[in-house]
């Protein structure tokens, strides 16, 4: 995407003599079906291998934007077919940043939950590195998320759909990195 906040935070999951190489995949596109392809290319760029335990994730916001439902349900679908997990926070990443400080299942738009962050991070903008305050927080955010998610489960919505406002995803991954 066009903001630094998620390659930032992501970025200091690569530490020196850890069991696995992070790569964040450049790339200018940002809808859902075009990020899935230019993951597909950098997958056959690198010659990943799945059965050798490489994963890729494709992270992207909802947005707040039921339009954006077909795109998701289109990229997951191609996403399937290579071994691409998709990662969704809805509406946007800021939902993950607020999982560490509360679990309020009260829908958000962008601009919500962005100016929820800032009273929590008071200095926070969209190439914020929120690592640093996070970091100790991270089981709180493992909590909240996974109570979000099974609250819109047992609602009968669809995780990877823009219903399931508020959520986030994001866990997975870091679950998995640490």
């Amino acid at each position: 995407g066009k903001n630094k906040t998620e390659k930032l935070y992501f970025s200091h999951f690569n530490k020196r003599n850890s069991d696995y190489n992070l790569i964040i995949a450049k790339g200018n596109v940002t809808d859902p079906v075009n990020m899935v392809r230019a993951l597909i290319i950098e997958i056959n760029k690198r010659g990943l291998n799945f059965e050798h335990g490489d994963k890729v994730y494709c992270v992207f916001d909802a947005d707040d934007n039921k339009t954006k439902d077909k795109q998701i349900k289109d990229a997951i679908t191609v996403a399937k077919n290579y071994g691409i997990e998709i990662i969704i926070s809805n509406p946007c990443f800021e939902e993950w940043i607020l999982c560490h400080f509360e679990k309020s299942t009260a829908k958000l738009t962008n601009n919500e939950a962005y100016n929820k962050v800032k009273k929590y991070i008071k200095d926070y903008h969209k190439s914020y590195d929120v690592y640093p305050i996070l970091v100790d927080k991270t089981s709180i955010a493992f909590k909240n998320a996974k109570i979000k998610e099974k609250y819109h489960i047992n609602q009968g919505r669809n995780i990877y759909l823009t219903t399931s406002n508020p959520s986030s995803l994001v866990y997975k991954i870091v679950e998995n990195l640490k």
